[in-house]
């Protein structure tokens, strides 16, 4: 039996009325590639913060290479040989790519004593190409896509000589090819004898990458299972507690309503003759790969980008908004991809963000706030 590398054992953590991480156990061996899984709030990113030196344990010991360590913050992480791919991108916005990728580490020095500039973007270009994906590193992340930004901080993740790899939700923003690129580069560690943990809700990409798979559930590992041992099906009932048999209910005939928005060879940006007509009571998926323009879509019929051409029609009158705040006038409400950055203010309450797009409606002359109002509004 091959020992583990990393051990946690018992592991608790607690928030004001919740447990988040209740009492963990899960063992990773060396030159594996071990998934975690579970739904929404079963523990996933609680247990991988304690393990970064984000969040603090309550409860439990980590032990690694059989010694036991507390982890009390990122830098130690680092320094136990732990390399983390948050969820959250986390990168400084006007810094270029380079600047991103070796943040926190010692930038190259010239023999002057000044930072070697042009190295630094040579080291980070050839990350980058070990990736499959080379990037112009010279532009501020601000100015890469999504997908892009969230190569950068692969690319920062691998910068660091580390022997366990922690990946939370890496492809999230990846198009199909970047996640091939990206399994490429995992296949590549596991054979160089590192460990990789590797967090997913697409189940297809755990069978394809994993040894190993943990599931969680309500803040407790249920069960670790080999990924050739375990069916997909299973899997899901693992993970939620129940058959989807059970949960999903009797198909029912399609009922369509009254149409509520058609668009009708909608243009703009890299958008073309775009059609389609979501009726009252339906739920119309969106579908495409990374830079496809669903999210220009979006963006277009919320008002934060122009229609160069094309109509759109709301509850069958002519629909153009001019910005945000008039597609709300209308009943149109965008939740963005990027929750941090475009759909909330993270230095401001929970009852501010809640209400700041009715502040006309919850003020007195646009000035005075009715506090009142507004907690009921968020109770």
């Amino acid at each position: 039996m091959v020992s583990p590398i990393l051990s946690v054992k018992g592991l608790v953590k607690d928030y004001p009325g919740v447990r988040a991480v209740d009492h963990v156990d899960l063992e990773l061996i060396p030159a594996e590639v071990h998934g975690l899984v579970g739904e929404n709030g079963a523990g996933k990113s609680t247990l991988i913060k304690i393990l970064a030196g984000v969040a603090r344990k309550d409860a439990g010991a980590i032990f690694l290479k059989g010694r036991e360590v507390e982890i009390r913050s990122g830098e130690e992480a680092h320094r136990l040989g732990l390399s983390f791919i948050h969820q959250e991108l986390n990168l400084v916005p006007y810094f270029n790519a380079a600047e991103n990728i070796f943040l926190g580490y010692p930038y190259p020095k010239s023999k002057f004593g000044t930072i070697d500039w042009g190295k630094l973007h040579s080291d980070a270009s050839h990350i980058l190409e070990q990736l499959g994906n080379p990037l112009p590193t010279y532009l501020p992340v601000t100015s890469l896509s999504r997908g892009e930004q969230a190569l950068v901080a692969i690319a920062r993740a691998f910068a660091q000589d580390a022997f366990i790899y922690v990946m939370d939700e890496p492809t999230a923003s990846l198009s199909e090819e970047e996640v091939q690129n990206l399994f490429r580069v995992i296949r590549w560690l596991k054979s160089q004898g590192k460990t990789v943990l590797y967090v997913s809700h697409r189940l297809e990409e755990l069978f394809e990458i994993t040894d190993r798979i943990t599931v969680m559930r309500n803040g407790r590992v249920v069960g670790t299972y080999p990924t050739t041992a375990i069916t997909k099906a299973e899997l899901i009932r693992q993970m939620i507690g129940q058959t989807v048999n059970e949960i999903t209910p009797a198909s029912q005939p399609l009922q369509k309503g009254e149409p509520l928005l058609s668009v009708e060879g909608l243009c703009g940006g890299r958008i073309w003759d775009i059609s389609f007509t979501l009726h009252k009571g339906q739920i119309l998926g969106l579908g495409g790969l990374v830079g496809s323009g669903r999210t220009e879509l979006l963006q277009m019929l919320f008002g934060v980008l122009p229609i160069s051409s094309g109509k759109v029609f709301l509850n069958g009158q002519p629909f153009c908004p001019q910005s945000p705040a008039d597609a709300l006038r209308h009943g149109v409400v965008y939740m963005p991809e990027d929750r941090h950055s475009q759909g909330l203010i993270l230095n401001r309450s929970v009852l501010e963000n809640v209400t700041f797009p009715h502040l006309n409606a919850l003020s007195w002359l646009g000035l005075f706030p009715n506090r009142a109002e507004e907690r009921q509004i968020t109770q």
